[in-house]
């Protein structure tokens, strides 16, 4: 650990919630899909609105749990915020390299 250097953990508190709605998220546009509810309401009586939202919620929902589960397991995932810029761990477990990010550099303060 370099001695000028914050460490920032991940909340796991709050990726167990994210990976929640993304789960009902999930079964929600399944509902959708398979159930086909009908409305008196011209708009949600479509059925391509049906289809793009319900077909849109089931990736969507898929996407959030798998980077929720990715993230939520990983033990290395934190943000290091040093003098000159802030690094954060790639997602790649084989290299597992440090990637700069340009737009967090602090400011001095006078």
């Amino acid at each position: 650990m370099i001695e000028d250097q914050i460490e920032i953990p991940l909340s796991k508190v709050k990726l167990s919630k994210l990976l929640v709605f993304s789960v009902l998220f999930l079964a929600g546009g399944l509902w959708v899909m398979i159930a086909n509810p009908q409305t008196n309401n011209p708009v949600f009586s479509n059925p391509m609105a049906k289809a793009f939202a319900s077909y849109g919620a089931t990736i969507m929902g898929l996407l959030g749990i798998y980077w929720f589960t990715r993230k939520l397991f990983d033990p290395g995932t934190t943000i290091m915020v040093q003098d000159q810029n802030c690094l954060c761990p790639s997602f790649d477990r084989q290299q597992y390299f440090l990637r700069r990010t340009p737009w967090c550099k602090p400011q001095k303060s006078y």
